[in-house]
Formats: structure tokens, sequence, C-alpha cells
């Protein structure tokens, strides 16, 4: 079960992500985005329809993971995909790329 203070993380991160705030890296990991902070990092991986979000400390050991699940309210899981989303297309920097085959296209 989620506990409140993940959920508010998940919440806080999709927030920030969606006003453009904080900015996803790839990482070495297909699929798998991370967002660092000074003493810690974020990061989102997913394939299929499983979302996992890890949380790491600064020497870089997991301390918590949010995986997506069944017994998530819709609303939860529908914010870690959301997130996911987010997270990739910041990352791969799919605007960019869309803005300049639109302008092409001209």
């Amino acid at each position: 079960m989620i506990n409140q203070k993940q959920m508010q993380l998940i919440q806080k991160l999709l927030e920030k992500t969606r006003k453009q705030e904080i900015h996803w890296k790839e990482t070495e990991t297909v699929e798998e985005f991370q967002i660092s902070f000074p003493s810690s990092s974020v990061r989102i991986s997913g394939s299929g329809e499983k979302i996992v979000l890890g949380i790491f400390n600064e020497e870089g050991t997991i301390i918590d993971v949010i995986r997506e699940n069944e017994l998530f309210t819709q609303e939860t899981n529908q914010s870690l995909i959301e997130l996911l989303h987010l997270a990739r297309r910041d990352a791969l920097n799919a605007d960019k790329i869309l803005d300049k085959i639109i302008a092409s296209l001209k």
C-alpha cells in the first residue's frame, strides 16, 4: 500500500514535470529516466503496464520503491503512467523534435 509521503512525492514530481520546472535525463537502462537532487535521485521506468519509481540516496542506494499496483487507486496508477510519459518526453526532447519536423513540413 502506498503511504502519504510516497503519494505526495508522485504528485509533486508530476506537478513540477508538467510545468517543466524539473528536467529528466535518460539513464544507461532502456526506458528508465532520472531526476537528480543535491543528495538524492529518483528514477522511473516502465515496460508494458508495470511502472517502477525508485528513490536513491546520495550513495546510489535504493531507499524506497513504488510499483504500479492493482491495489492503488486508479488516480495513483494514472499519475504514475502520466509521470513516466512526461519524463520520457522530457528526457528525449520530444517537443523540440516535433517542432523541427513540423517546421520542415511547412
